[in-house]
């Protein structure tokens, strides 16, 4: 009877949500009936560190150079002015 007096609009979006809540609740009801069902993260695997070889080596002088010219990026972009909206 309340369905009869609605919108077309409103019969749209009363059945699309009645068709999502049920979706949701078949969805969630097949997870919870698996054996292994657990809100715990299990890795089958071992995580192992990464090769030496994939990494790319640098010197300690390599190291500090390089952090000094972001330092001083870093710098000159919060040296300038920023625009404001």
């Amino acid at each position: 009877a309340l369905l009869g007096t609605m919108t077309t609009q409103s019969r749209r979006i009363t059945a699309l949500t009645a068709a999502l809540a049920l979706y949701g609740l078949v969805t969630f009801s097949s997870f919870a009936d698996r054996a292994k069902f657990s809100t715990d993260l299990q890795i089958d695997r071992t995580l192992k560190p990464i090769r030496a070889e994939w990494l790319q080596a640098e010197s300690l002088d390599q190291f500090i150079e390089l952090t000094t010219s972001i330092r001083e990026r870093v710098d000159r972009a919060a040296a300038e002015p920023t625009a404001k909206p």
